[in-house]
């Protein structure tokens, strides 16, 4: 202990101190003072030297305490020690660590609960497991997704919460082969939906697994109906075209000689040209209801003005059928003009040409609090129930088999009423039986009295 730091700072000072006194006294006093003297620095020596031992092993058990707390994560520990030896700035630098470590564990802190944050707000599921596939954490859309609570997933093997036999394909791919992120759709069936989900699964550094799912149903719904638009819509102009050709051809052959034959490939040809410009003017009208930029163009509207513009627009094709055509409503209101004669245009026509000839269409607007309802009913041949589900798509033909130019339609008119509607912020719904007729209800707000 004397050659520790309090040797040099207390007891040799001392000593020297108390040797020059000693020495003055033996030269006063002799050899019996001078051995008093002799005997006097090393008991004071001693005594020194054993308070600053005492000294130092309590400023060695403060630090060796705090460093204990700070072990057992406790940043907030403090070594209280003054002076400038060794021991003193030795604790004044683990106080300067505790201080900086705390510092960054509280970043690293916010940093968590931020991250946590933003993975509760995404609307994709997120699950991860750790090394040992336990799961440690989930997000509500996951719980949502897999049925459960995110308190009862966390700790479970992930393989158990799963559920879904395609999800636990590729987890178990995961676990297999370390070839990074893959990416999978997986089809589930959620409340009688068929739903598609986009599942990223992938490996972390700590061994664990990581998986995603991005519900892309409407991406994937979006994609099939653009296919099925382009492959109806080339079917459905190639059999007037091939028909307008085979009349074209015919006609050329017989008409010096057969003016029968050529009057009967004419109506083909102009039958099928009106055809023609009927898809092509829904094609159109389709286009601008679906446009999102479009924005609706209101003005003061009156039920009575609406339902004379389509009965003198529908009029001549209800007569040729024999259907006749009522119409109740005398409610005004705000709304699209255009936008509501294309929805009755389109609701009325479609009754006429699937009611049989003495039967009845009713179009009636009427005002129920602050929307208006617009509603068409006929007493045709009516819609399977299988199909009612798709009639809104487009060029979707209940009946495929039926044609001709008089009977068929283009398959896009309800498709225009679900856009038009949609544009105005309402909705349609239809009911239909078999034999007995159709119903289809659309739902606009008033703009006027939204204001």
């Amino acid at each position: 202990m004397f050659f520790r730091a309090g040797w040099n700072r207390t007891t040799l000072p001392f000593a020297i101190g108390l040797a020059a006194v000693v020495i003055g006294v033996a030269s006063i006093g002799g050899v019996v003072a001078g051995t008093i003297g002799v005997l006097a620095v090393v008991g004071g020596v001693v005594a020194v030297s054993a308070s600053v031992h005492r000294w130092d092993m309590g400023a060695a058990r403060l630090l060796v305490d705090a460093m204990e707390r700070m072990t057992a994560g406790d940043f907030s520990a403090r070594v209280r020690l003054r002076g400038e030896d060794e021991l003193g700035d030795c604790g004044f630098r683990l106080n300067l660590l505790a201080e900086r470590t705390a510092e960054h564990l509280d970043g690293l802190s916010r940093q968590v609960i931020d991250l946590n944050a933003l993975i509760d707000a995404l609307p994709d599921a997120v699950l991860l497991a750790d090394a040992q596939q336990r799961v440690v954490r989930i997000n509500e859309p996951a719980a949502k997704f897999l049925g459960i609570t995110a308190k009862q997933a966390t700790g479970q093997l992930l393989i158990a919460t799963l559920g879904e036999a395609s999800l636990v394909e590729a987890y178990e791919h995961s676990l297999t082969h370390d070839d990074g992120p893959q990416t999978r759709d997986i089809r589930v069936t959620r409340g009688g939906a068929k739903l598609t989900f986009q599942a990223v699964t992938a490996r972390t550094k700590a061994g664990g697994v990581l998986i995603a799912l991005r519900d892309v149903t409407d991406m994937t719904e979006a994609v099939r109906m653009k296919a099925d638009f382009v492959a109806n819509a080339s079917h459905e102009l190639r059999t007037p075209i091939a028909a307008i050709k085979i009349a074209f051809e015919t006609l050329s052959d017989v008409l010096p000689d057969d003016p029968e034959q050529t009057q009967r490939c004419l109506t083909i040809i102009g039958g099928h040209l009106r055809r023609l410009e009927d898809m092509l003017q829904d094609l159109l009208d389709l286009s601008r209801v679906e446009d999102p930029e479009a924005e609706p163009d209101y003005s003061n509207l009156t039920a009575a003005g609406l339902l004379a513009t389509v009965t003198n627009t529908m009029g001549s094709l209800a007569g040729e059928k024999n259907v006749s055509i009522e119409t109740n409503g005398d409610a005004t209101f705000v709304s699209d003009r255009k936008l509501l004669d294309l929805v009755l245009k389109n609701l009325v026509e479609n009754a006429i040409k699937y009611t049989p000839a003495g039967g009845r269409v009713m179009a009636t607007i009427a005002r129920d609090g602050d929307e208006v309802v617009l509603k068409v009913s006929d007493t045709g041949i009516g819609i399977p129930p299988q199909h009612e589900e798709r009639v809104f798509e487009r060029f979707y033909q209940v009946d495929p088999a039926r044609s001709g130019s008089g009977g068929r339609g283009t398959g896009l008119g309800l498709a225009i009423v679900k856009h038009a509607i949609a544009a105005l912020g309402g909705r349609v719904s239809l009911t239909s039986t078999v034999g007995r007729g159709t119903n289809v209800v659309c739902v606009v707000p008033d703009a006027g009295h939204s204001e």
